[in-house]
């Protein structure tokens, strides 16, 4: 099986730049298809034989329609069969919505998962980058020759983020940042006094101060 992780340096440098930017013009669409026809399809493009069912508000063809993530390291380990290989479609050239699949992770009702699904879906045009956890891509209409290609994992260029959950949380992180004083600070003592009340850590104040202690490394956090 490849794997999907390259030098994971650069994709932090680039993410505050990412943040909540329309991508329509460049985003692509990753879906599995079967590898022996991946050779009809540079020739041919993909009809709905190669899509799924998949009832929400903006499939029609009786629900037919082909489903992808944004990002190849998107999909879990299990979800790599055998015979089957990633294409990418340019979601410029067909019809395309991206909506909020996390929620079909949640421990609720299957009708409400799909309410909450259909509520979220945005065209491709005005889905911006960040704006989804795990954003799920849905396609409605047929692929042209020009508008699919197979993907390499090692000749393509590299997605400028490792995957569209952490890029989620960094722009999270980046935009409370911009909105609260000393968030990134607030965030740390959070989560530096549930460890102390695990016993994972020792805390001491210094008046405006707080120093946290963890074997032999200590850390010195203003009050917020």
């Amino acid at each position: 099986m490849k794997t999907f992780y390259k030098s994971t340096k650069k994709y932090y440098t680039f993410t505050r730049v990412f943040c909540f930017t329309k991508g329509g013009a460049y985003l692509k669409a990753y879906c599995f298809v079967p590898e022996e026809r991946i050779d009809e399809i540079r020739e041919c493009g993909m009809d709905f034989s190669y899509g799924c069912h998949f009832d929400c508000k903006v499939t029609t063809n009786k629900g037919m329609c082909f489903m992808g993530r944004l990002n190849p390291r998107d999909y879990e380990r299990q979800e790599f069969l055998p015979g089957t290989v990633l294409i990418k479609v340019d979601l410029s050239k067909v019809r395309g919505f991206i909506g909020e699949g996390q929620y079909f992770k949640c421990d609720i009702d299957e009708t409400e998962k799909f309410r909450l699904f259909d509520e979220s879906l945005v065209s491709a045009e005005a889905y911006k980058t960040g704006m989804y956890r795990n954003p799920l891509c849905i396609i409605v209409n047929a692929v042209l020759p020009d508008g699919v290609e197979p993907y390499d994992n090692f000749m393509d260029e590299a997605i400028p983020y490792r995957t569209s959950e952490e890029l989620y949380v960094e722009c999270l992180f980046s935009e409370a940042g911009d909105r609260i004083e000393n968030f990134r600070e607030i965030a740390l003592t959070s989560c530096f006094d549930k460890m102390v009340e695990a016993g994972k850590m020792e805390k001491t104040s210094y008046g405006n101060h707080l120093s946290y202690k963890i074997g032999e490394s200590s850390y010195i956090l203003r009050k917020g």
